[in-house]
């Protein structure tokens, strides 16, 4: 497995990160979405209300994956996760359920009105998030689902 140092990005990263972490998405999706990914991730950067985080995994320096969440904007004791993207050469190697554990790790943590009792995400790839406890609540056109991981209190 490879050796992935993560950072959570803040309002004092470096202008443009945005563009390198959408090219990720790029190679695993399209243009299109890597345009929607690079507005979404600069959000976190800039005065939004409810400010997206994300975890940047990195090895020498180079980016090779990265993963978000923020409170959702109905409940703030529901969190979403999005864009869990690893670089194509390095998917496989446990960079996503680093990262995936990393978030969850980090969503149990909060305390006080931002206590965490449920994490949702829409997947792709199930079988992926089942093994950290998510599960299927509705599916979707393809293979994408809406899936849920229920914190206990």
């Amino acid at each position: 497995m490879i050796n992935v140092k993560f950072q959570c990005t803040s309002d004092s990263q470096k202008k443009g990160e945005e563009k390198k972490l959408s090219l990720i998405v790029k190679k695993n999706y399209s243009p299109f979405y890597a345009g929607l990914a690079c507005k979404e991730i600069g959000a976190a950067f800039k005065d939004f209300p409810i400010k997206p985080k994300y975890f940047v995994a990195e090895e020498k320096g180079e980016i090779r994956g990265f993963a978000g969440f923020m409170a959702s904007r109905i409940d703030y004791c529901v969190y979403d996760i999005c864009r869990v993207n690893v670089e194509p050469k390095y998917q496989g190697q446990g960079i996503g359920s680093q990262l995936i554990k990393k978030i969850i790790k980090t969503i149990k943590s909060y305390q006080g009105i931002h206590k965490a009792s449920m994490v949702m995400l829409t997947a792709c790839k199930p079988k992926f998030y089942e093994k950290f406890g998510f599960k299927t609540v509705s599916r979707y056109k393809r293979d994408d689902c809406l899936m849920v991981l229920k914190i206990s209190k």
